[in-house]
């Protein structure tokens, strides 16, 4: 449940991210990379968790809590390289009454 709610929240806001940062002749190769990217992650993140679970649990949440760090460093550093991302939306869709 926990996965399906954070893919439901970061995918569409995943793929208009790399759509923006993308300069127009490129835009297909960058949502390319990032669907191979996901699905990379998809294969080997259950045969990485069983290995992990065998060795321990305290392995696993040592991992665990290593890569939300380093996630949480690379998500305040990209802040700054992607200035549209701090904007407000400004363009509200007419709501039909």
């Amino acid at each position: 449940i926990v996965y399906t709610g954070g893919e439901l929240l970061g995918g569409p806001v995943l793929g208009a991210l790399s759509a923006d940062a993308a300069p127009p002749e490129l835009r297909g190769r960058y949502l390319a990379l990032i669907q191979l990217a996901w699905n990379i992650a998809g294969m080997v993140a259950p045969v990485a968790f069983a290995w992990l679970l065998d060795r321990g649990v305290a392995d696993l949440w040592v991992v665990l809590l290593a890569t939300t760090a380093l996630s949480l460093v690379a998500a305040v550093r990209l802040g700054g390289r992607l200035p549209h991302a701090a904007l407000p939306v400004t363009n509200r869709a007419a709501v039909e009454a």
